[in-house]
């Protein structure tokens, strides 16, 4: 979070740099500190001192459990949840959390809150990415990803 703070930039890379054994008994398994909690709530607060400044309002990407987990996160830190963007026809045009969840398309309606791509499954962020883009979203000024 430092080096966030610090203005560097974080990607996936697509080669193997480190390999290394994962027992159930590591202290990123065991220790409360680790905990996925925990890392929302410490990107929530870094996140709060740039690009959330202000209370600003937050469309979240993504209306599963990252996403809903993102959005009582920053209810409960006092920001206000203006929409859900999904791509699952059976959740648009419902509700998460008081919020409408929304197609799509309609995001590019959603300007000035900041965008989060909440979403957990793997090759998500970069469709988001994509999909922002093509709707006018600057990746990191509009759009963050966050899981």
């Amino acid at each position: 979070m430092r080096g966030f703070d610090a203005g560097l930039r974080f990607a996936k890379l697509a080669e193997t740099l480190l390999e290394w054994r994962d027992s159930p008994c590591r202290l990123t398994r065991t220790d409360p500190r680790y905990a996925p909690g925990r890392f929302l709530a410490l990107k929530l607060e870094a996140l709060g001192r740039e690009a959330l400044a202000g209370r600003r309002a937050v469309v979240v990407w993504g209306a599963g459990p990252v996403g809903k987990a993102w959005s009582r996160a920053l209810r409960a830190a006092g920001h206000e949840v203006r929409a859900f963007v999904e791509v699952d026809p059976r959740k648009v045009g419902g509700r998460r959390h008081g919020a409408p969840v929304v197609a799509v398309e309609e995001a590019g309606r959603l300007r000035g809150p900041l965008h989060l791509a909440a979403v957990g499954q793997k090759g998500a962020r970069e469709r988001i990415r994509a999909e922002a883009a093509r709707l006018g979203l600057a990746d990191g000024v509009d759009l963050i990803a966050v899981a």
